[in-house]
């Protein structure tokens, strides 16, 4: 072509026109630059709105879990009411604590019998072993000895055969001692 190279293009009343090719390349290169830019800026805009949405949800479900947690009343049912109150004992098993010691030589014998006190609902601070002696002896502490050695002697009256109430203190942590022996 000449000095100036010409393309050829058609006009709306089909007429043919001649621009520049280099306005034609501009226009090219605009026209890329535009359809990047558009999917550059729409991205932008989903990336964004999709770390509002999940900060918006994040925050929700924070807010609503420590909400629940301060000021959720209880679902638990009121209890029914009570006809006939019956006395209870001022010691019950589930607020004594005893430890058992095996003096018998027997290997077990005071994890069987804590076992059974344990399905009772007392508390076993220790099981343990202790010097041989004869016959099984209960210690108490002074302070629940009266209410404390009747309920267990009765609860032990089937499980160890001669349990007697001694007049030491155990010396463990526990309200009661056992010591089972041959």
């Amino acid at each position: 072509m000449g000095a100036k190279d010409t393309v050829p293009t058609v006009d709306k009343k089909a007429s043919v026109s001649y621009v520049d090719s280099f306005d034609a390349e501009e226009n090219e290169e605009s026209a890329l630059d535009i359809v990047n830019r558009r999917i550059f800026v729409t991205g932008s805009v989903i990336a964004v709105l999709v770390i509002v949405a999940s900060i918006l949800i994040f925050s929700v479900f924070l807010k609503s879990f420590v909400i629940s947690k301060k000021s959720e009343p209880s679902k638990t049912p009121a209890p029914a009411p009570v006809v006939a109150a019956t006395p209870t004992p001022v010691f019950s098993p589930s607020r004594i604590s005893v430890s058992v010691l095996n003096a018998s030589g027997i290997a077990g014998k005071a994890g069987e019998v804590a076992k059974t006190l344990s399905a009772r609902g007392y508390i076993i601070v220790s099981t343990g072993n202790a010097k041989k002696q004869k016959g099984a002896t209960l210690l108490v502490s002074s302070a629940v000895k009266k209410d404390v050695s009747s309920l267990l002697l009765s609860d032990l009256s089937t499980t160890i055969e001669g349990l007697k109430l001694s007049d030491g203190s155990p010396e463990g942590s526990g309200d009661a001692e056992i010591i089972i022996g041959k």
